[in-house]
């Protein structure tokens, strides 16, 4: 299975390192009983990059292939072709990481910019400030060659602040086009989202006029193409909630209302019960009687290895907003 991961990227360098160290471990974290089965498993990483100070630097610090303006500067540490793992006929490149450093209209359009140049059979997008947990995405290989019939499927988070340290579990529920226009918020994650390439060729794409919710817009866009959905009921990536994240500034709020008026009035009017279902959903998958468990991630604190976290009390509550 060869995966394709866009990471859209605009100052966030020190949370940059620790998305892509998370992404880049995956293969060292492949169980062999697992890569016997899976001698195509690889994994490209594409960033998209709008122009952040030191951008070219840290691509050489992290043995990237640079791209700026669509022109090559240089290539991957050690691999003189322009080829990246999900390209290069050798079963010896297992990972590439490319970042490109080209404008861009925000979020959104960088993802389209990036998933256009993915090769991967799985795509997915992971933001800077979220991380994969340690040796998912061979799992999620898995997952998908036992479900050959499944176009996209969705995982659990975990939500932590910024030195890592847990805050909350939240658990995906299959969407629902009137919670998504009335409810203000999905009740899946980005981060632990997986669709085959055919999502892209078929023209699902993100809506770059919005800035901030568009993975709600991109939903429907999914849900119009009758594309087949499942849940994978496992915990796939962290997230770093702060008052610096994108849904806490005041143009979310915006977005949000603008995304209720294109409801109709039957769903405004049956919105709470919309809500209500999807909760009940929820409780069914166990989303609010969560076990004790624990965690390995990457900090700033420390970027180079996997730094584990003891999680004895759990709970689903999103945090109060800062």
């Amino acid at each position: 299975m060869r995966f394709s991961i866009v990471t859209p990227s605009f100052n966030q360098l020190d949370w940059l390192k620790l998305c892509i160290a998370s992404v880049r471990d995956q293969i060292d974290s492949m169980p062999s009983t697992l890569d016997s089965g899976h001698s195509q498993f690889c994994v490209e990483h594409i960033v998209q990059d709008a122009g952040t100070s030191g951008i070219e630097e840290f691509a050489r610090e992290q043995g990237a292939a640079f791209y700026r303006d669509g022109e090559k500067i240089f290539g991957r540490f050690g691999d003189t072709s322009d080829t990246g793992a999900c390209q290069n006929n050798s079963q010896k490149v297992k990972y590439s990481l490319s970042i490109y450093a080209e404008k861009d209209s925000g979020m959104y359009d960088a993802i389209n910019k990036g998933l256009a140049r993915a090769q991967g059979d799985l795509c997915a997008y992971l933001n800077c400030d979220e991380q994969y947990l340690e040796g998912v995405l061979p799992w999620v290989a898995d997952w998908f060659t036992k479900n050959p019939n499944i176009d996209i499927a969705f995982g659990n988070i975990i939500v932590t602040n910024e030195s890592g340290n847990y805050i909350c579990d939240r658990t995906a529920v299959i969407p629902n086009s009137w919670h998504i226009l009335t409810g203000g918020s999905l009740s899946i994650f980005s981060a632990g989202t997986f669709f085959r390439r055919k999502v892209v060729s078929k023209g699902v794409m993100f809506d770059p006029s919005w800035r901030i919710i568009g993975d709600s817009i991109w939903m429907l866009s999914v849900m119009s193409a009758k594309l087949k959905k499942n849940l994978m009921q496992k915990k796939i990536a962290s997230f770093v909630y702060s008052n610096q994240s994108l849904s806490q500034q005041p143009q979310a709020f915006e977005e949000s209302r603008r995304l209720r008026a294109m409801a109709s009035w039957p769903m405004r009017l049956l919105s709470r019960l919309m809500l209500a279902c999807v909760r009940f959903q929820r409780l069914l998958l166990g989303g609010y009687a969560i076990k004790p468990h624990s965690y390995k991630i990457f900090t700033r604190d420390n970027p180079i290895c996997r730094c584990e976290f003891q999680v004895l009390k759990t709970t689903h509550r999103w945090p109060s907003r800062p």
